[in-house]
């Protein structure tokens, strides 16, 4: 007799409307998923990165590497446009379905369609409906419970890319996704520029677990010890957590960002490292970034996600915090600032007025 047919897949559920950027943490669902599955999106890619830049993932909860974890998950490789693809499985939860010259390799701004799909004993990645490379797998999965379906995921920068049409099989949705807890509002703390000077304080108040800080900066001279631009600090310059939540360096005679953000395993832990260091020009304007979450810190320069360090999650509340542009304890960077906001900053009240200069 013939062999009896294969189950129905389940039905198709779109995820999205419209088209979006991707954008760290995004998560569009959360539901039970078959041991069948699809995934399906288009995607239009801008710019490379330098580190690897998410597109998908679907876990049932972290990162890597058990089984669950990436089912599937989506990449392009660091400084390309090739689509790393993950889809796990018992044996091996971060199994790669295609390898070496395999790998597609999509173009800027060109709209492709990617499909995943998923069986008990294979992975097939199609691009714009074409077989790209194929994964043989045991036949020995399971269903997986609770998984959220990321576009990106919280452990890595988004990919440069528009992403739409969305649509999964396979899928039993639970629920909506939890919507993120709000951020507490924006606190303008300058009006107008300013050169930085040392021991300028802009404020005071009670730091959140989750917040922001951002500015424009114009650099001018470089010099030759270290300049403090900004420094957020309970008390004190270092180093334990809560003196530099976060603070903003250039490196002795050079344009380069030093930026710290503590935590209470580490109160002067760098987010970026070596070649990820961003580099400003002299009198060129830059918008700067460090958004601060409980489990991750993330610099941006222009909008642009440079650099993205994990935390612990176990942030606290600081208490009597100062904000200072620049520090007591640097010399000032040479450069003018403005526009300088927080979020999760509750003010307590104006910043004392410094001492009056004794009369000549």
């Amino acid at each position: 007799p013939p062999p009896p047919p294969p189950p129905p897949r389940a039905p198709a559920v779109p995820l999205t409307s419209g088209t979006f950027k991707l954008s760290r943490s995004n998560e569009l669902a959360r539901g039970t998923l078959s041991t069948s599955y699809s995934l399906s999106f288009t995607i239009t890619p801008n710019m490379t990165q330098a580190g690897w830049g998410s597109i998908a993932h679907v876990t049932t909860g972290g990162n890597c590497c058990g089984y669950g974890q990436r089912s599937p998950a989506i990449w392009f490789i660091p400084n390309t446009r090739n689509l790393y693809v993950v889809d796990g499985h018992p044996s091996n939860g971060n199994d790669e379905v295609c390898s070496g010259s395999e790998r597609p390799t999509l173009e800027k701004d060109i709209t492709y369609l990617i499909e995943v799909v998923s069986d008990p004993d294979s992975t097939t990645l199609l691009v714009d409906g074409v077989t790209r490379c194929h994964d043989a797998r045991a036949g020995d999965r399971e269903v997986l419970h609770d998984v959220q379906v990321y576009f990106s995921d919280p452990w890595h920068s988004p990919a440069d890319a528009e992403v739409s049409d969305v649509i999964m099989t396979g899928l039993l949705l639970s629920s909506p996704p939890p919507s993120p807890p709000p951020r507490a509002p924006a606190v303008p703390l300058t009006s107008g520029t300013f050169k930085l000077s040392r021991s300028n304080e802009l404020a005071r108040g009670t730091l959140s677990t989750s917040y922001s800080l951002s500015f424009t900066i114009t650099p001018n001279m470089t010099q030759a010890g270290w300049g403090s631009i900004a420094h957020v600090t309970t008390g004190g310059n270092c180093c334990g957590y809560g003196q530099r939540s976060p603070a903003i360096w250039f490196f002795p005679n050079t344009w380069t960002l030093y930026v710290v953000d503590g935590h209470p395993s580490n109160g002067n832990d760098e987010v970026c490292s070596g070649s990820e260091r961003p580099t400003l020009e002299k009198d060129i304007t830059y918008l700067i970034e460090v958004v601060s979450d409980p489990d991750s810190t993330t610099l941006l320069v222009d909008g642009v996600t440079r650099c993205h360090d994990a935390r612990a999650g176990d942030r606290e509340v600081l208490h009597d915090v100062q904000v200072y542009f620049s520090d007591p304890w640097h010399s000032p960077a040479d450069a003018e600032v403005s526009d300088v906001i927080m979020t999760g900053l509750l003010l307590s009240s104006p910043p004392p007025s410094p001492p009056p200069r004794a009369p000549a």
